[in-house]
């Protein structure tokens, strides 16, 4: 420590010494706080060498103080909802209202049925297969072609076989009823049944495959009513002929015949019909089935 500083301090100390010394042989108590109070303040630097050492000194803070950011947002304003309220529409839909069936009653006789079967095991027979079918080249075409009940067949271009006992046959062109080629069905028997075929089938008259100028009444599957069916319901009696063969004129394609002939008696229901004049008996007439 040099000089200078070592007599600094020594002359700080000595009021501290004198006062202790003081204390010590003094006979009345003194206390100490007294020599302090009127001790010579402590100098603010302390000089060493030819450097100041400045004394800390605190640091006014120069930062300005915080302040609140005033909020400038618009406050949040509730959007009035335009929406139109729902109203409940009018059904201006008229009342359902019940048509009245103004469609006539049907007046038309009923039809009578026919037996379950006729032909069994020939040509017109009901089957289920070809075994149910006992002729040569026969085959069996089934319910689930629309046939009722299947029937017994047999291909053919012209003609078709006949058996004792059993109604006559006829081959008809298979386009007419859904079939290749021409097949043999059996003719409507009014002597076997009372609708001349028996139950689901219905007598339609029908040419001769590979010809234009011959027909017959044939059983066809299907039931309806046409004017056959509405002479059987009537009870007006009639005959079939076995063929129709129309007569062709000479030098043109016009026939002489008519389709669906048949052959009714001279008196229907009290009435006498006269074929060529009033002044002889009556007497059966060829006609169209619609004339009759």
């Amino acid at each position: 420590m040099n000089p200078r500083a070592r007599r600094l301090r020594l002359a700080l100390f000595a009021p501290f010494a004198a006062a202790l010394a003081f204390s010590a042989c003094d006979d009345e108590p003194r206390t100490v706080s007294g020599f302090v109070s009127n001790r010579s303040p402590l100098p603010d630097v302390v000089t060493s060498g030819d450097t100041v050492t400045p004394v800390d000194t605190l640091v006014q803070d120069t930062a300005p103080a915080d302040t609140a950011v005033a909020d400038t947002a618009p406050a949040d304003t509730a959007i009035a909802d335009t929406t139109p309220v729902d109203t409940a529409v009018a059904d201006t839909t008229p009342a359902d209202t019940t048509i009245a069936d103004t469609t006539p009653a049907d007046t038309s006789p009923p039809m009578p049925e026919g037996p379950v079967d006729i032909n069994t095991g020939f040509i017109g027979g009901a089957c289920t297969s070809t075994a149910n079918c006992n002729f040569a080249s026969s085959r069996c075409i089934p319910a689930s072609e629309g046939w009722p009940g299947g029937t017994c067949t047999q291909p053919c271009t012209s003609t078709c076989p006949d058996q004792a006992n059993m109604s006559v046959t006829f081959c008809v062109a298979g386009d007419s009823v859904d079939q290749p080629g021409g097949v043999c069905l059996q003719k409507c028997d009014m002597a076997k049944s009372p609708t001349g075929c028996r139950d689901g089938y219905t007598c339609g008259d029908e040419l001769r495959y590979n010809t234009t100028n011959v027909s017959s009444w044939m059983c066809l599957p299907g039931e309806y009513q046409g004017c056959l069916q509405t002479l059987i319901a009537l009870g007006v009696p009639f005959t079939l002929p076995g063929r129709t063969t129309f007569d062709t004129v000479a030098g043109s394609t016009d026939v002489c015949d008519v389709f669906e002939p048949i052959t009714v008696g001279g008196t229907i229901n009290g009435v006498r019909f006269h074929p060529s004049d009033f002044t002889n008996a009556p007497a059966e007439m060829y006609v169209q089935c619609g004339v009759a």
